[in-house]
C-alpha cells in the first residue's frame, strides 16, 4: 500500500489517501468530511473491487468514525458505460431530468 498524505507511519489523523501499489486503487481515505477542525476524521473503506469496463470498482464503502461503522454502502447491478442525458449534468433540471437509477427500478 501506497499511503499519501501521512506525516509518518502511526499517523491517522491527517488527510490521506491509501493506494493498493499493484493495482492503483484507492482502499482507504481518511478526511473531514466539512468545514472546520473540530470535526472527527472519517476513515473510508473502499472494498470489494471488481473490474469493470477497463478499470476498477468499489462496491462496498464503509464510513467509520472513531472507529464505529457510521455508514456503509453495497452496491448491486452496476454497469459501465451507460447513457445519461445531457440535462442530468445540469443542477438546475437534475430532479427532473431522467434518471437513470429511477428508470430502472420502475422497469422489471
Amino acid at each position: 500500500v501506497i499511503v499519501v498524505g501521512a506525516r509518518d507511519a502511526a499517523d491517522l489523523d491527517s488527510p490521506q489517501l491509501w493506494v493498493d501499489a499493484k493495482r492503483l486503487i484507492v482502499t482507504r481515505v481518511i478526511a473531514r468530511l466539512g468545514p472546520g477542525t473540530e470535526l472527527a476524521p472519517q476513515d473510508i473503506h473502499l472494498d470489494n473491487y471488481v473490474p469493470l469496463a477497463g478499470g476498477w470498482l468499489a462496491t462496498r464503502i464503509v464510513v467509520l468514525e472513531h472507529g464505529t461503522a457510521r455508514q456503509t454502502e453495497e452496491y448491486s447491478r452496476w454497469e459501465a458505460n451507460v447513457a445519461l442525458p445531457a440535462e442530468f449534468f445540469v443542477a438546475e433540471k437534475w430532479t427532473a431530468a431522467a434518471h437513470w437509477a429511477i428508470e430502472r427500478r420502475l422497469v422489471p
